[in-house]
């Protein structure tokens, strides 16, 4: 192998080593300069004023249920 051989496969090399770095560095600077901020879950107030820790049933309530009507509607048509 000749000097010159070796200085060139040598300069192929580190130029390809300088393109990938250089371009992997784009992609990152890319990905990072358009990427958005999470947005940060912020939960609503809760009012404890209202808010109850305990199930009370109503026993006295009533409700009015609607009467059902069924009507049957007999067709004879071969008749």
């Amino acid at each position: 192998m000749k000097p010159t051989d070796k200085k060139t496969a040598t300069r192929k090399i580190a130029s390809i080593c300088g393109l990938s770095a250089l371009s992997l560095a784009v992609l990152a600077g890319a990905y990072f300069l358009t990427r958005e901020p999470e947005a940060e879950f912020i939960p609503s107030s809760v009012q404890t004023d209202t808010a109850t820790d305990t199930w009370k049933e109503n026993a006295g309530t009533d409700v009015e249920r609607p009467e059902v009507v069924v009507v049957k509607h007999f067709c004879n048509t071969y008749g």
